[in-house]
């Protein structure tokens, strides 16, 4: 039994030891790359936009804003500008999301700077696209800058990421499991009670159909008791007319009239 322990512990650290030795991306040098990206341009005639010129623009825009010479209003005019020119300002409109996830993050990274002055960043290559990483440091938190370009040597998205604390990244892991269990215990309780519903639908329909017997047999009911009480009026009146035929026949007799052809038609009731 104890063996059998040992060898099922040396499996599992076996097993979280090949999990963490995911392989990590290749860095490739900006001088290295970029000498292979501004071959690749001339021979295309293509353009490059390259890193550290776009943090300069998105270090003005934000000095920028911070200072008030600029506000979200003015950014909101560009966008819509660059929207009607469609393609011709691709790059631009990267470039104001690139401003915009800035200053979103700005506060929580804190007086950001570049973490390497000499070599402020690097590339990851991909197979139909590479990306050039930023790293700033914060007084906050330190952060990332991302550039990713196509193949073409185009500038598809800027995206700044805010990288946190241990502590933090694990309440953040922990509201988002939370939010995501009590999202799925909702969403289970709301199906139990559809189909605690969809159970009761049947007796529900049988109900509506015996109130639908009930009323059919009490109008039967009220049909049968008129006809009886029809019927039973006109007894009445047949015994009554006999009644009275035979009254008028002996007077008849008593006074030597003849009542041969003497018939009772009707009879009026006087209230």
């Amino acid at each position: 039994m104890k063996k059998k322990i040992q060898i099922l512990m040396l499996m599992l650290v076996s097993i979280f030891a090949f999990a963490g030795c995911g392989k990590e991306p290749d860095h490739i040098s900006a001088a290295d790359m970029e000498t292979i990206i501004q071959y690749d341009v001339q021979r295309t005639q293509g353009t490059f936009a390259d890193p550290a010129s776009i943090y300069q623009i998105i270090q003005l825009f934000s000095a920028q804003i911070e200072s008030g010479v600029i506000d979200d209003g003015y950014l909101n005019v560009m966008e819509h500008n660059i929207k009607k020119s469609g393609e011709s300002r691709k790059e631009d409109a990267v470039i104001l999301k690139g401003i915009r996830s800035y200053m979103d993050n700005l506060e929580d990274i804190g007086n950001p700077r570049l973490a390497d002055e000499m070599t402020p960043y690097y590339y990851i290559v991909k197979e139909d696209s590479y990306t050039a990483v930023m790293d700033l440091k914060g007084d906050k938190h330190d952060a990332t800058i991302e550039y990713v370009y196509n193949e073409f040597n185009e500038l598809e998205n800027i995206n700044v990421s805010v990288q946190l604390l241990l502590n933090e990244s694990m309440k953040k892991a922990g509201v988002n499991t939370l939010i995501g269990m009590g999202t799925v215990f909702c969403m289970l309780i709301l199906i139990m009670f559809i189909i605690m519903a969809l159970g009761l639908v049947p007796k529900v329909v049988d109900s509506f159909k015996s109130n639908e017997t009930e009323k059919e047999a009490s109008i039967d009911n009220t049909i049968a008791g008129i006809i009886e009480r029809e019927e039973a009026a006109d007894t009445d009146d047949n015994e009554l007319i006999a009644v009275i035929a035979a009254a008028i026949a002996a007077a008849s007799e008593a006074s030597s009239v003849s009542t041969d052809n003497f018939v009772v038609r009707s009879i009026k009731r006087i209230r």
